[in-house]
């Protein structure tokens, strides 16, 4: 099972650490819940697409970078594996 996050604020750049990190259901906190993965996607000031990988709730930096990263756009998932039956 995925959930997915998308934040449009084009043109301007901004922070969605409320989402990530201070939201009830936010991406870290669903994280614990669905730990096979986290990805976060943003485009830089010069449109270049970057991507980061992770269990959010694992990682110590995530939360240090989900405070600074800033964007117009960003898109997020979390994962639990599910197995074959």
């Amino acid at each position: 099972m995925c959930r997915l996050f998308g934040l449009s604020a084009a043109p301007h750049r901004v922070r969605a650490t409320f989402w990530l990190l201070d939201a009830p259901d936010s991406l870290a906190q669903q994280s614990r819940q669905e730990p096979d993965g986290t990805g976060l996607g943003v485009f830089g000031v010069d449109g270049t697409p970057v991507v980061d990988k992770q269990a959010a709730c694992q990682d110590p930096q995530f939360g240090c970078e989900a405070k600074e990263r800033e964007s117009a756009t960003f898109v997020a998932h979390v994962r639990y594996a599910s197995t074959a039956s």
